[in-house]
């Protein structure tokens, strides 16, 4: 699935982990600056522009209606300004598809957590993670047009 207009400057395509196994661990590790074999989630989202990725969201199914996001980022030379318009796309992509969506940041993560909740996201609870960090769980629910 690729979604594409005049005013979308990205594709948005999701795809299931095993068509990217061999690209996705490359964007991680690009975006995160740390390599994760570990890491392997259901589907990603995978956003380009032309011929050039420029970021993912990496995600699983929690159930029928919500979609719980694992890991998302923008590759360096599209970080700042030009990762607006791609979450954007991406989190319309992903409510194509499901009503809620849902993630946790890292409380020190403070750009992350001001992001998100531009883009509509509200805090619904905290938890420890296993290493002792604090996360923020957010929450995003699919608007209906008016």
């Amino acid at each position: 699935m690729g979604l594409r207009s005049k005013t979308r400057p990205y594709l948005i395509s999701k795809v299931a982990y095993g068509q990217v196994e061999a690209l996705y661990p490359l964007l991680y590790s690009q975006v995160f600056k740390v390599a994760d074999p570990a890491h392997q989630p259901a589907f990603v989202y995978i956003g380009r522009r032309e011929d050039e990725y420029v970021g993912f969201v990496a995600a699983y199914a929690h159930n029928l209606e919500t979609v719980y996001i694992q890991y998302a980022g923008m590759l360096p030379e599209f970080q700042g300004y030009p990762a607006l318009p791609f979450f954007k796309q991406a989190f319309e992509a992903i409510h194509e598809e499901y009503r809620f969506i849902l993630t946790v940041i890292e409380n020190t993560n403070v750009r992350a957590l001001k992001g998100a909740m531009t883009f509509g996201f509200r805090v619904i609870g905290i938890r420890m993670a296993t290493d002792g960090s604090l996360m923020v769980e957010l929450l995003k629910e699919k608007t209906c047009p008016s």
